[in-house]
């Protein structure tokens, strides 16, 4: 595939917006389950670990899935794929709200996630390189907001639904719309985009200085630059990030009796939001004071700790607290998600930002997997305390993990120049 970008900086703003509103709602619709879970389980309809399942389901399927689509969004035309699952998406979204058998919607949610194979690679793919050069830092930046808003969005309409199986339709319209209209928007935008090869000499992402003594197959790069310790640490800040955001409504609505469903998930937004904190945060650190990636990373999960600890009293001590802790846990692993991000873009100049983007997905991912099973069925088997610490002892994992892996990265970047 040709590899072009936009000039025209009109252009490449509104192509922007129109990716980051349709990923906030493919995000929301990837959590309606998550959403769900407080209602579903306080009707009795089914266990913790039984919708736990079916999101566990989502992204074991997911997971690998996205180291292919990764290598696909390097190759091929990101709007086809992105189409692929948002068609796939609206279709199952559909399924679910006609029929709610337990089993029926194990199948069609895990084909959800095979449809999706792609979807994020692409829309990372576009963001980093085909806007406008002075685009990309702020797009893959801005991005991470979509999906805090997109998970509020899934709190939010759990909390006014009169039906959680509303919320499945209303998802399945929205991406059917945002398909329709991305068939619209995308062609038009090729139309002004140019050749890279007119990149101008002191872009961010030039290849002109590229040593071509250097071995740069994917096998090589990312034995050299630690990326499968990288996923290790990626599958832990994921299980703790969008774990803590996932169970929540219900382990508020489970240790204090004056918190109802409803209430549960409109509190979880407070937590939700408080992301975006930490990203802010993130912002201001790199690179003006903080110069390395692995350094970030390291520096918001040290921080993190602190915060993890505290939710072990939860059920023990005023409400407001354990929401403070939560928030604040979830403000310093999405700073440490935002630093992620940047990590896949120092690819972009070998193009192979899609395929990294993909592989830190799918770490993300399996975090997701071992929580909304694994997690949901210690809470089921033991209490949230225990889950707590559980947690907490991860946090020190990872810090471990990140102290191996940053002279690789630093030995790494020097001889890549990246």
């Amino acid at each position: 595939m040709n590899k072009k970008h936009l000039n025209d900086h009109k252009a490449s703003i509104r192509l922007f917006v129109y990716v980051w509103l349709m990923y906030a709602v493919v995000y929301m619709t990837k959590n309606c389950f998550t959403g769900a879970m407080a209602s579903i389980v306080s009707e009795g309809i089914m266990t913790k670990s039984q919708t736990g399942l079916i999101t566990a389901l989502f992204y074991l399927a997911y997971a690998p899935l996205q180291i292919v689509g990764g290598r696909l969004a390097d190759r091929w035309r990101p709007d086809m794929l992105i189409v692929i699952g948002l068609l796939g998406a609206a279709v199952a979204n559909l399924i679910i709200y006609i029929n709610q058998n337990y089993y029926v919607m194990l199948v069609v949610w895990t084909l959800n996630a095979c449809l999706q194979f792609a979807l994020w690679p692409a829309i990372f793919k576009i963001i980093s390189s085909q806007l406008a050069h002075e685009h990309r830092i702020r797009g893959v930046y801005y991005i991470t907001f979509a999906s805090t808003f997109g998970l509020c969005l899934t709190f939010i309409l759990s909390a006014v639904m009169k039906r959680w199986q509303d919320n499945f339709l209303l998802s399945a319209i929205l991406l059917f719309f945002f398909a329709i209209g991305f068939l619209v928007i995308y062609p038009r935008a090729t139309k002004k985009m140019v050749p890279d090869d007119d990149i101008p000499a002191d872009a961010l992402h030039s290849n002109a200085d590229i040593d071509e003594t250097l071995d740069t197959s994917s096998k090589t790069m990312f034995r050299k630059c630690g990326l499968y310790l990288f996923i290790t640490v990626t599958v832990i800040r994921g299980l703790i990030e969008l774990g803590l955001k996932n169970i929540a409504p219900t382990l508020l609505m489970e240790s204090y009796d004056d918190i109802s469903p409803a209430i549960g998930n409109l509190l979880n937004i407070i937590i939700i939001l408080s992301g975006l904190v930490g990203m802010f945060a993130a912002k201001a650190v790199y690179p003006r004071r903080i110069t390395d990636i692995i350094k970030g990373m390291r520096l918001f999960t040290f921080l993190m700790l602190p915060m993890l600890l505290f939710t072990m009293l939860v059920g023990k001590i005023n409400v407001i607290f354990i929401i403070i802790s939560l928030s604040l846990t979830i403000a310093t692993a999405a700073a440490s998600g935002l630093f992620a991000q940047y990590y896949s873009m120092k690819f972009a100049k070998y193009g192979k930002n899609g395929e990294v983007a993909g592989i830190v997905n799918a770490g993300a991912a399996m975090g997701i997997v071992i929580q909304s099973y694994g997690v949901a069925l210690v809470a089921d088997l033991w209490n949230w305390t225990v889950v707590m610490g559980l947690l907490s002892a991860l946090c020190i994992v990872s810090l471990i993990l990140i102290s191996f892996l940053y002279p690789k990265w630093k030995k790494f970047t020097r001889e890549y120049d990246i």
